[in-house]
């Protein structure tokens, strides 16, 4: 059987840190960017903006209330990090398929700003005729005047995180934006982008019931948004201010990690028969692709590299990972001062990244793992798979079975290499004794400071955090 019928986590990106790899970190980086990519891939931009109006309880990634100054002193400082990239070897050689504004925020962001941006980019890399340009909005700083302006500033594609239609559930998240508000959101967005739209939403939270599922799948099935994508809550990546809820009785306790499984396998199934589906988390009207960034770019194979652009931005290039400072205001400070923004680098040819992330796309083509002579590696885990009923493999096409689609998490451990399941597995003990938090019984442990801040964290969770638009 496969080693576990959980995962202790699954919002992941790969591969993970070698904290033991201590090195000139920005050296290292600048090292790999003086020479050429050694294959050919798709080519993809992460732009972090770090910013938010009001800061919700379960979000994890690095972010602020700011305000017009320190945006400001902000976009600056990405503006000098584009153009300190775009002299770079490898990055000048890259056509990019897809620049993706994430936060955060961006929408907090002012057209002007947005534009400053782009135009860096344009004027500095190599795109695409067809490249995905997507940007995450949120519903009380985008208009429609602004998202009309956006689509001319050549924005593609906008997703916004609705995580649930229920009034109370939004109420002990910290979601402040009304409903009205998230109605007005969508009809803009699919009005002005059409078939390039998309909300969030999570199962699994406090309270919520199989019946309170159903209501917001069919809300958003009937809502007119033309992609949706679900998520199941990751209480691990998670923050320490929702612990810290959960252990003074404010919020209610969450289910149980296979409670929270099982509502994410049932809630897939609901939308397979309705709508298409473009990857385990991705739902969507006949012929709408989902974001190209994230599921052909982040979780692709080996080939695909992509650079991060602010402050906690996590990097892959074939053979290395790195992030830049998780600190706003370091992040400015460095770049201000002609220092490098690089934080942490770790050295590693992920050749199996396809494979790992393949129970998440839900197919995966075994040619790309006899292209790096790792077939025979993987040949008996693959087999014990297909034995145990959990996938199945037709001319070299591997795809999940119904098990498989239920323990989709678990599996992506099994193809883990020994490296970075040691290293998964160190990260797991790290940050589940600092959030004092245990995942199966999805109850508070007496172990670790819930109240810790997200920063004492950044180094192993931050970069383990994939982003979920």
């Amino acid at each position: 059987m496969i080693t576990s019928l959980s995962a202790p986590f699954e919002s992941f990106t790969y591969p993970f840190f070698d904290l033991n790899f201590h090195a000139q970190h920005d050296e290292v980086v600048n090292a790999f960017l003086k020479t050429p990519s050694h294959f050919p891939g798709l080519r993809g931009m992460y732009i972090h903006v770090p910013f938010c109006e009001t800061l919700c309880h379960f979000c994890p990634f690095y972010k602020n209330v700011g305000n017009d100054e320190r945006i400001e002193a902000y976009v600056q400082a990405l503006e000098t990090e584009l153009h300190l990239r775009s002299q770079d070897l490898r990055v000048r050689h890259w056509t990019f398929d897809a620049i993706y504004f994430g936060g955060g925020t961006p929408s907090l962001l002012t057209i002007a700003q947005i534009r400053r941006l782009l135009c860096v980019i344009r004027n500095s890399f190599s795109l695409s005729p067809d490249c995905e340009i997507s940007m995450e909005i949120e519903v009380k700083s985008i208009t429609e005047d602004k998202l009309l302006e956006l689509k001319d500033l050549g924005v593609t594609r906008v997703s916004f995180g609705v995580q649930t239609f229920n009034p109370d559930m939004r109420k002990f998240l910290n979601l402040t934006a009304t409903l009205e508000q998230v109605d007005a959101a969508i009809a803009a967005s699919t009005r002005i982008f059409p078939r390039a739209n998309n909300i969030d939403l999570i199962v699994g939270l406090p309270t919520q019931t199989t019946a309170d599922m159903y209501t917001d799948l069919d809300i958003a099935i009937r809502c007119g948004i033309d992609s949706l994508s679900i998520y199941p809550m990751d209480y691990i990546m998670t923050t320490p201010r929702l612990i810290e809820l959960f252990r003074q009785g404010i919020t209610p306790l969450p289910p149980t990690a296979s409670a929270i499984m099982q509502m994410f396998y049932d809630a897939r199934k609901y939308l397979k028969q309705r709508w298409s589906e473009d990857n385990t988390y991705c739902y969507s009207r006949e012929g709408i692709s989902p974001c190209r960034y994230m599921f052909d770019i982040v979780y692709g194979n080996y080939s695909n590299e992509y650079i991060g652009i602010g402050a906690s931005a996590y990097s892959l290039l074939q053979g290395l990972v790195y992030q830049n400072v998780p600190d706003e205001r370091e992040y400015i400070r460095r770049l201000q001062t002609g220092l490098s923004p690089v934080h942490l680098s770790s050295p590693y040819h992920a050749y199996e990244k396809g494979l790992v992330f393949f129970p998440k796309i839900g197919r995966y083509d075994l040619k790309d793992l006899r292209r790096w002579d790792y077939f025979e590696l993987y040949s008996e885990r693959l087999e014990r798979l297909r034995h145990e009923g959990f996938v199945k493999i037709i001319d070299d096409m591997i795809t999940l079975t119904s098990a498989g689609e239920l323990h989709y998490a678990p599996l992506m451990l099994e193809f883990f290499s020994d490296n970075q399941k040691r290293l998964y597995n160190r990260i797991w003990r790290r940050v589940s004794t600092q959030l004092g938090w245990n995942v199966e019984t999805g109850r508070p442990t007496d172990c670790g400071p819930a109240h810790k801040s997200v920063g004492g964290l950044s180094a192993m969770a931050i970069q383990s955090l994939s982003r979920r638009t």
